[in-house]
């Protein structure tokens, strides 16, 4: 897969303190550090709670194209990112912020290789450069398509923000005594993603955004009920979570008991589904 590859530089000369720049990345528990000599190493990054992954290398020589093209002020310290093409905005956009960590602390610049010269870390323009590339790679390969569940970006980056969120929420709410539930990412028997959450009766619950199906949960049973079917019967009663995603919401416990009475008074189709797993990583924008 082609992959977006950044390039470190220092302007007038190469002095870095390689022994420092891993300590960084080792301290951080969510890389993986392979070393290899003194001159390489890999540092893997891993999302989490995405599962995406990037990885910034040391390497002893450069990996630079057209490196003379570039102002001979600017060096090359043999270190770049490789992040896959086909990845999600919202990941691409934290790995920058960790590139952007690295440069602060380095004094380094930051080169792609349609740039005249190697230039300070700007995320929104190098975002801009990233999904112009992505979208470059899927015209070239339209098969791809099938390979993944594309969504707009609205809606994607409220769905990765909102599991990248989710223990900071499940924290706010704990003494609140409301439950957070986490997505079930599914794909239905046309091959079509599907979210759903579960929704305990008498409880107090966040609802994430954008989901399709509700798993409400009582004592006898376990119903599948679509999502928009169970909004309009509830609608007056959710909340909007303060300071979080706009399509979030919450049923709190002053609401319980008025929104338990009306989901037993409903009578929701009772349709059968074929749900199966589908994997996070198949989810992009």
């Amino acid at each position: 897969m082609t992959t977006f590859s950044l390039h470190f530089f220092k302007k007038q000369n190469r002095n870095v303190d390689y022994g420092l720049l891993r300590a960084f990345f080792e301290a951080n528990e969510d890389f993986q550090v392979r070393i290899h000599d003194s001159r390489s190493a890999e540092f893997v990054y891993t999302h989490p709670r995405l599962l995406h992954q990037a990885v910034f290398y040391q390497t002893k020589s450069s990996h630079v194209p057209n490196i003379y093209r570039i102002d001979a002020a600017f060096l090359d310290v043999n270190i770049h990112i490789e992040i896959p093409v086909l990845t999600p905005d919202y990941f691409v956009r934290e790995v920058l912020y960790i590139a952007e960590q690295v440069a602060s602390k380095f004094g380094f610049y930051i080169y792609y290789e349609i740039f005249n010269n190697p230039m300070e870390v700007d995320i929104d323009f190098i975002m801009q450069v990233f999904t112009t590339l992505k979208k470059s790679y899927f015209d070239r390969n339209p098969d791809k398509y099938e390979e993944y569940h594309i969504l707009n970006k609205q809606k994607s980056q409220a769905i990765f923000r909102y599991i990248d969120e989710l223990p900071q929420l499940q924290n706010y709410y704990r003494e609140l005594e409301v439950f957070v539930p986490k997505y079930h990412i599914l794909k239905d028997e046309t091959n079509q993603l599907v979210l759903a959450m579960e929704w305990r009766e008498n409880t107090a619950t966040v609802f994430p955004p954008f989901v399709d199906y509700i798993f409400y949960r009582s004592q006898a049973e376990v119903k599948v009920l679509k999502s928009d079917l169970v909004y309009e019967e509830i609608n007056e009663f959710l909340e909007p979570v303060p300071g979080f995603i706009k399509e979030t919401s919450v049923i709190n416990r002053s609401q319980v008991k008025k929104v338990n009475k009306i989901m037993k008074k409903i009578r929701f189709p009772k349709n059968k589904y074929s749900f199966s797993k589908e994997s996070l990583l198949s989810v992009l924008d």
